[in-house]
């Protein structure tokens, strides 16, 4: 039976998940110059939105879900520029499509918008077309002066059939922050919640979007960029939305769409490159900062689940779609495929996606979501000439301090007392807010740096954490594995899998859960015991614990320790493993002892040999030989010791 690929989405039915943001339908392919000045080729533009929404199809069925049509920011930049020379262009070798940023040319004005939306073939297809707007400006207001004149009931046209909007929220966002940092040159991607009057303009102006939602029947997406403050954003959102739930509400704000967007620095072997054009277009398709977007996309699913999320930006293959479905998003906004591999890329996707899915529906296949472990950002306080560069980007939450960089020089209450705050001084960094985005590299004479490890241990093993701590090295990163481990296991075990092939396999898929690109090595490994040809991993409650725990007392029984090493450079895995026999007896009464005290959890066979040998719960049978002990801790360190070398 063949798949739908139909879904709801802000309320709405869509044909498919994937829609066609803004670059590819509103390129320099659609603009002409008439009569003195730069236009829209209004035809043009229409033929290829038709096109893309009626021409690319699978199996005639599945196809588009949406275009995501660029429009207007209010006030109108176009009236202050005619012209087209700094379109930062990428030049596709079949010449087309390849608009990668915005220039005032990339969008309509309002008449103009108004005009196309009317044409016939445009309003046949208009549940297919979503408006992007934006206003580049503190007053909130403007916006009901823009909703007003694209939608309302005085104008000679409503447009009521355009019932999606896509609230492009990063300009207000900045105009707002400038106000208060009396500053116009701060980047736009950055915020300073210098005071309680930013958040709540910024909730109100949230509201006032709500409002107009509702007062002209549209569904609200509002599109934010990663940002430090994301999610508390998100968290107003989610505040809105669950009143309009509660409440019954069809219209106004519904989701979110999280893009990849941000002035963040990329490394190469030897340099840190700054700004580069190269640089500029893997940013603005997505390259270099997916791993930001999918951690935005989890984080905020995870902590707001009624939240409905778009991923956009750094979606080239059926791949990437399937882990920002993985992670949380249900919509997928293809422009990053079409600017790379041409259009003939969308057909690629919802091809491979429908396949993937009719399989999905048959097998239960697929047991990762892909994790991101952040960068890490170093600090050498040697270094630091307290230019305070980093301070006053007021991006980023890691620095705990950056708020008195306005009250430097000058006196100023806090908590009632009374400090003087100098005129230079260092940064405090707190390691628990760094998203590794490296901004503040960015603009550090050398101080800050990422660290150099070039290890990351995927592991929620204390025991492990510390053996690597103590035998192997003490420069690595940690991150739990993403993965179900027992489904994973008792899957294995039904393909017929021998305990040896399973350990090297789950180990594996930890170490694949888990993505951090600036790190070598990713490293990952799996214990099970065999006992009467029986394979057993970890119990999960007190009753499956006295089971193995009876079934294995004073009973010789197998340990295999599977290791998986990624190496991030060459893209290949090393996955091996060792073996090794032991036996326990507990004393009596013991066991239960060992249960109540919960000593099982988190286990394989629901013991640690070395902790029963100390405590004298029971007498140990294991073997003498370093590699033995290794393999009964679950690390073989002089396997890992040998290709780290």
């Amino acid at each position: 039976m063949s798949q739908n690929l139909e879904i709801t989405f802000l309320g709405k039915k869509f044909d498919s998940p994937f829609f066609l943001s803004a670059s590819p339908v509103t390129s320099t392919t659609c603009i002409k110059f008439e009569n003195g000045e730069w236009k829209y080729d209004q035809d043009e533009l229409e033929r290829k939105i038709i096109f893309f929404l009626e021409k690319i199809k699978v199996e005639g069925e599945a196809g588009i879900g949406a275009i995501i049509l660029k429009s207007v920011y209010y006030p109108e930049e176009k009236e202050k520029s005619k012209e087209l020379p700094n379109t930062r262009v990428w030049m596709r070798d079949n010449k087309d499509f390849y608009h990668v940023g915005h220039t005032p040319r990339e969008m309509f004005t309002i008449s103009e918008l108004k005009k196309f939306l009317q044409r016939n073939k445009i309003k046949e297809h208009a549940s297919k077309i979503i408006i992007s707007l934006g206003v580049k400006h503190a007053d909130i207001y403007r916006w009901k002066e823009l909703f007003e004149k694209l939608f309302g009931r005085a104008q000679n046209v409503e447009l009521t059939e355009y019932d999606v909007i896509e609230i492009n929220a990063r300009h207000t966002l900045r105009e707002i922050n400038m106000i208060y940092l009396e500053d116009r040159d701060i980047d736009e991607y950055v915020i300073n919640p210098a005071s309680q009057s930013v958040w709540d303009i910024v909730y109100q102006w949230f509201n006032l979007l709500n409002r107009l939602g509702k007062d002209y029947n549209k569904r609200l997406l509002i599109k934010l960029p990663f940002r430090s403050d994301l999610l508390i954003l998100c968290g107003f959102i989610n505040r809105i939305i669950e009143e309009n739930k509660k409440y019954g509400e069809e219209y106004g704000i519904r989701g979110v769409t999280l893009i990849n967007t941000i002035k963040s620095p990329t490394l190469d072997d030897k340099n840190l490159l700054l700004c580069s054009e190269k640089i500029k277009i893997q940013q603005m398709s997505g390259y270099s900062l997916k791993a930001l977007r999918n951690w935005a996309i989890k984080t905020v699913k995870k902590k707001f689940p009624k939240i409905e999320i778009s991923a956009s930006g750094g979606i080239y293959d059926v791949n990437d779609v399937f882990e920002a479905e993985a992670l949380g998003a249900a919509t997928f906004q293809l422009c990053s495929a079409v600017i790379r591999h041409g259009i003939e890329s969308v057909e690629k996707i919802l091809k491979n996606y429908k396949k993937k899915k009719e399989v999905k529906n048959k097998e239960k296949i697929g047991h990762t979501k892909t994790q991101l472990a952040s960068r890490r950002i170093c600090w050498d306080k040697d270094k630091c000439t307290r230019c305070m560069e980093c301070l006053k980007t007021f991006y980023c939450d890691a620095f705990v301090n950056k708020y008195l960089i306005k009250y430097a020089g000058k006196k100023v209450r806090i908590n009632g007392k009374i400090y003087y705050i100098p005129q230079k001084f260092y940064p405090r960094i707190n390691p628990k807010y760094c998203t590794g985005c490296g901004l503040c590299i960015q603009v550090c004479s050398g101080a800050l740096h990422f660290c150099n490890y070039e290890i990351l241990l995927v592991t929620s093993s204390p025991r492990r954490k510390n053996l690597f701590r103590e035998k192997i090295t003490d420069k690595f990163l940690v991150q739990p594995p993403n993965i179900n481990e027992k489904e994973l296991l008792e899957d294995f075990k039904k393909q017929g899998n021998k305990p040896e092939e399973i350990v090297k396999k789950i180990a594996l898929e930890k170490a694949k859960s888990v993505r951090c690109p600036d790190i070598k090595w990713i490293i990952a490994a799996d214990t099970l015991i065999e006992i009467n040809n029986e394979i057993i991993g970890k119990p999960t409650n007190e009753v499956e614990a006295r089971e193995i725990l009876s079934k294995i007392n004073g009973k010789e029984h197998k340990i295999y320790t599977g290791v998986a090493m990624i190496n991030n450079h060459t893209n290949e895995a090393i996955v091996e493993y060792a073996e090794t026999t032991v036996e326990i007896t507990f004393h009596r009464d013991k066991i239960e002892e060992y249960i109540r005290q919960r000593k099982w959890e988190d286990k394989t066979g629901g013991y640690n040999i070395e902790e029963i040998e100390e405590e004298n719960r029971g007498t140990v049978k294991k073997p003498e030989d370093e590699e033995g002990k290794e393999i009964v801790n679950g690390l073989p360190v002089g396997m890992i010791k040998r290709y780290l070398s």
